[in-house]
């Protein structure tokens, strides 16, 4: 089985998601791509309306970014916000056209979807953070699946406003 990439979003943040099962993560394979930027895109921006914010929107230059970094995590099996090439997110960001005034990222390994991933960042304090942050408007998400990795499935949001 040939490794899926799917791109989503704008945040760059990072953990390790634990309780995969093989099933969820066929059914993740099969999603399209819109249906996981919509998943991911409605889990986050409910939590940010719990919290009086506005919601925020996908951007396709920060799905590019996340959906290559996604692809990077999940060959190397290691969740840093550097990448391979040494980039950070707000370099990533750059290089893929999007012009930042604010830039966040999460990262997750082995969360079984876009609503898992989310409550898992939920629970932590600089992830919530990223994820709830009032300057952010601008969404990115990159999801991989790589059968014979560690966590199989793995994750990849930037938050993100331009100048």
């Amino acid at each position: 089985m040939k490794p899926l990439r799917v791109t989503l979003g704008l945040l760059t943040i990072w953990m390790v998601c634990a309780g995969f099962q093989p099933e969820t993560s066929d059914k993740i394979a099969k999603s399209t791509t819109r249906d996981i930027y919509r998943e991911m895109l409605v889990a986050i921006n409910a939590e940010r309306t719990k919290e009086g914010l506005a919601p925020l929107e996908i951007d396709e230059k920060l799905n590019e970014a996340c959906g290559w970094m996604a692809e990077d995590v999940s060959t190397f099996e290691k969740l840093s916000h550097t990448d391979s090439r040494g980039r950070t997110p707000d370099v990533r960001a750059d290089e893929a056209g999007y012009d930042w005034g604010f830039i966040a990222e999460n990262i997750c390994g082995g969360a079984k979807t876009p609503k898992e991933a989310v409550e898992l960042w939920m629970k932590s304090k600089n992830h919530r953070k990223n994820m709830l942050s009032p300057q952010a408007k601008h969404l990115g998400v990159g999801y991989y699946f790589r059968p014979k990795s560690k966590s199989l499935s793995y994750w990849v949001v930037l938050f993100g406003a331009t100048r």
